[in-house]
């Protein structure tokens, strides 16, 4: 639904509605909704409720598709002018609401469009190393928090607050020892436009996930033993085992989980491909193609740091599905996934690209059993061989000739469409 229409529908509904003034009569056995503004209170009950979310629903939807604003702030501003359109009454006592509401229509969409104003978000972050800091990766700046950048995030709160002079009041001083905490740690500072703050925090957590993923593509977990993670998503931890069998005694031994190390991001600056994603990460509207190659980064990312490994065989089968097929696939997906497979990566030889074709049909059956039957027997050797066929067809693509100069997905369907032509490859 587009904007005027959802704006349309969030006025219809006003001009039909009958808040309910019946409290006593159990609220809750239906749905309802309670807005309160100022000292105005009207609760809406049963359909209407459900209406109500609804529609508001429906113009969030349509606003955030076009400009960052959270469902906090639209909320708001629909609340607000559902009450004052009812301040005096609803049809049943105002005769020109019609008149009144079509006259406020202009107001409303001026709030919902309000100018997009610029914010600096500064996210904390787990898992990176101090070595190579500060450095910016796309759209972000990676930061470590040593003292003096400590003494500047603790000026900008003392500003923020009116206590920049003199000695910190007693208030203040629990918000000065949070900052403190994340002292020797990694902070990633945004800068995003956004209507509201909610927004902008969603927006550049948005940026920062992807960032991370493309950032963990690079960093290998057999070698790097570690990986870059947002504070709640994972924790370095030692497991306790206790292991015994019948006739011997009980054993005690300790198990890593989670990252060991942290990523020394200098490091992974001078790796293959990483600039050029960098440079597709810093673009506010990247191609079609350049799209492909993020959404593949995203899930060939958060693979590379699954513990479990079915999901993360069906992670890096995912990535490989996006970036190779794209949404417009018309044939059957294992043969057009093979062959294109083959094309990409498989060598010069008709026996090599057989192979691969055979190797890419064989994972897939494994793919399918992981999603229609349930299957969970994934070996390492499997989840290897998926691993590397989507980072080799990833390294291709963002770095290999033609591939590299390469602007849209049209040119990449163009020049598998002319592979093809030239030559069909089968597994049999």
């Amino acid at each position: 639904m587009g904007v005027n229409d959802a704006i349309r529908s969030f006025i219809e509904f006003i001009r039909n509605v009958t808040p309910s003034d019946h409290s006593d009569k159990g609220l809750f056995k239906d749905s309802t909704t309670l807005i309160v503004h100022e000292n105005q209170t009207v609760i809406l009950v049963g359909d209407d409720a459900d209406k109500y979310r609804e529609v508001k629903a429906s113009v969030y939807e349509a606003i955030s598709a076009r400009r960052p604003v959270s469902r906090k702030a639209v909320d708001s501003i629909l609340d607000d002018f559902f009450m004052r359109a009812l301040a005096s009454g609803d049809h049943r006592e105002l005769p020109h609401l019609d008149d009144q509401l079509q006259a406020g229509i202009q107001r409303l969409k001026t709030a919902l469009f309000e100018q997009l104003k610029s914010w600096e978000v500064r996210l904390t972050v787990e898992g990176l190393a101090p070595s190579g800091l500060p450095m910016r990766v796309g759209k972000v700046d990676f930061r470590f928090v040593d003292d003096e950048y400590l003494e500047e995030l603790q000026g900008d709160l003392r500003q923020s607050t009116g206590t920049e002079t003199g000695d910190v009041p007693h208030a203040t001083q629990p918000l000065m020892n949070i900052v403190g905490a994340i002292r020797d740690k990694a902070i990633a500072v945004s800068t995003v436009n956004s209507v509201d703050r909610d927004a902008a925090i969603d927006t550049a957590r948005h940026d920062l996930r992807i960032t991370i993923d493309a950032i963990n593509f690079f960093a290998s977990r057999e070698s790097m033993r570690g990986w870059v993670f947002l504070p709640g998503d994972t924790m370095p931890q030692a497991e306790l085992v206790f292991a015994s069998c019948t006739g011997s005694n009980l054993e005690m031994s300790f198990h890593r989980a989670g990252p060991i190390r942290c990523i020394p991001l200098n490091q992974l600056a001078s790796r293959k491909g990483f600039a050029r994603v960098s440079e597709i990460l810093a673009k506010e509207n990247p191609t079609d193609l350049e799209e492909r190659i993020l959404a593949s980064l995203q899930w060939a990312g958060r693979a590379q740091v699954e513990a479990r490994r079915e999901e993360a065989f069906l992670f890096y089968a995912i990535a490989l599905e996006t970036l190779v097929l794209g949404r417009k696939t018309t044939m059957e997906i294992t043969h057009q996934l093979a062959t294109r497979c083959a094309h990409l990566a498989g060598g010069p030889s008709l026996d090599e690209k057989q192979l691969v074709v055979q190797k890419i049909r064989a994972l897939y059956d494994l793919r399918s059993k992981i999603v229609h039957s349930g299957s969970l027997q994934i070996k390492e050797e499997e989840l290897a061989q998926i691993r590397e066929y989507s980072r080799l067809s990833l390294f291709f693509i963002i770095d290999v000739e033609p591939f590299r100069e390469m602007k849209l997905v049209n040119d990449l369907e163009g020049w598998f469409k002319t592979r093809l032509l030239m030559g069909e490859v089968r597994s049999d």
